[in-house]
């Protein structure tokens, strides 16, 4: 990029590392497109739901239980087993669910650091610090 010196050459190549900034960024502008990407608050969510359905969530605990702190796995002996296959089918579901949005979490923070990676090199590129 420093040797290139025709404004020809110049704006043909801007033109192709706009297009692909386009495709990195996900957006028009130099700016990453943020808003529909899946972050940290959607793997706390998923991450949450999925500790509260290991722990008896969609079922009632008696007081005596409450009180003496039992774990989800001392209670289950009375809730009927069809019921247990239930719950055990929602939270096949959502292990399911999780594990797409661990993967599309990651596929963007690899983007994100691309993005980095990629403008950094630019940058040095053209500081004429070869």
């Amino acid at each position: 990029m420093p040797k290139i010196r025709t404004t020809e050459d110049k704006v043909h190549y801007n033109n192709k590392l706009n297009d692909l900034f386009k495709t990195v960024l996900r957006n028009k502008e130099f700016t990453f497109n943020y808003v529909d990407v899946v972050n940290e608050m959607h793997t706390s969510h998923i991450a949450g739901l999925v500790e509260s359905l290991n722990k008896g969530f969609f079922f009632h605990y008696t007081l005596e239980e409450e009180l003496r702190k039992l774990e989800f796995e001392a209670i289950k002996h009375r809730i009927p087993r069809e019921k247990l296959d239930e719950v055990e089918a929602i939270r096949k579901k959502v292990m399911a669910i999780k594990n797409g949005i661990d993967c599309a979490y990651a596929c963007n923070l690899r983007m994100v650091h691309l993005a980095v990676v990629l403008y950094s090199y630019i940058k040095w590129l053209n500081s004429g610090n070869l």
